[in-house]
């Protein structure tokens, strides 16, 4: 029978300890790159070809046209749309989308006005997402529904919290701080995602959340060196399905931790 291991214990030595797939930059991987540039002056279009010279204005405009090892260099600047990614990189070649600045200089994608507004990744695999920032309403945030191969690093979150679903396979959200509004957790991996690695982010839970994060039917997740905060709420709760695989939590957490079994009445140890 598979195991529910649950311990609580903070520091990167934790990530190699339980083997967790290592977490790389693929920029230097990118055969080309498309620009990104909405700043006055940038004389960006999106019929063009997302040079240097002549920009994209909008993310999703590259990104409809994206090729396996392309990188998406999105300059700094608030890019208020929907970002939806269908369009899938390789296992050796990856699709790459980050932020074009250094140090605080990010790009924002989303709006708090746009219902909905963030980054969503539907059916799409093999994608990295760096060093961005996603703004949207409390329904918004990032969004895997049946991604595979998909990872997060910084990617920060105002609002909307993450949600990977949709039987989504091996993803990864890594050193983000993901905030989620009224009533929503910050974090939720359900819906048979498998493999999902949650790790060294800041999980903040807004007003009346009722978790800092949700593991529902998704095994072999592990979640690892990750600090919860909130108030009056189990930090962490997980709902699985012990005999179909195992969760993995190492953590910090401000809140308290909670198992829960479910109804089928599997046993945890």
């Amino acid at each position: 029978m598979s195991r529910v291991r649950i311990a609580l214990a903070v520091g990167a030595a934790l990530v190699g300890a339980i083997g967790l797939p290592a977490i790389q930059s693929t920029a230097s991987a990118a055969a080309t790159t498309l620009y990104v540039n909405n700043r006055p002056g940038a004389d960006c279009t999106d019929s063009g070809a997302g040079t240097q010279a002549a920009p994209y204005c909008t993310v999703g405009a590259a990104a409809a046209v994206a090729q396996p090892g392309q990188t998406v260099e999105i300059q700094p600047g608030t890019y208020r749309e929907s970002l939806v990614v269908t369009r899938s990189g390789t296992a050796e070649a990856p699709i790459t989308f980050r932020s074009g600045g250094t140090g605080d200089s990010i790009a924002g994608i989303g709006s708090g006005s746009i219902p909905g507004s963030g980054i969503t990744v539907r059916g799409a695999s093999h994608l990295r997402f760096e060093h961005l920032v996603v703004m949207s309403d409390f329904d918004g945030g990032v969004l895997v529904d049946g991604g595979r191969d998909v990872s997060f690093r910084r990617v920060d979150i105002d609002n909307g919290g993450v949600r990977i679903t949709g039987a989504s396979g091996q993803v990864t959200y890594a050193a983000g701080s993901v905030g989620s509004g009224p009533g929503h957790p910050p974090f939720t991996v359900n819906g048979g995602s498998t493999g999902t690695v949650v790790t060294t982010n800041l999980l903040n839970g807004g007003a009346g959340a009722p978790t800092g994060l949700v593991v529902d039917e998704a095994p072999d997740t592990v979640v690892v060196s990750n600090t919860v905060l909130g108030r009056c709420f189990a930090g962490l709760v997980v709902v699985v399905p012990v005999k179909d695989g195992y969760v993995s939590l190492y953590n910090a957490s401000a809140a308290s931790l909670h198992l829960v079994v479910d109804e089928f009445g599997y046993q945890a140890y």
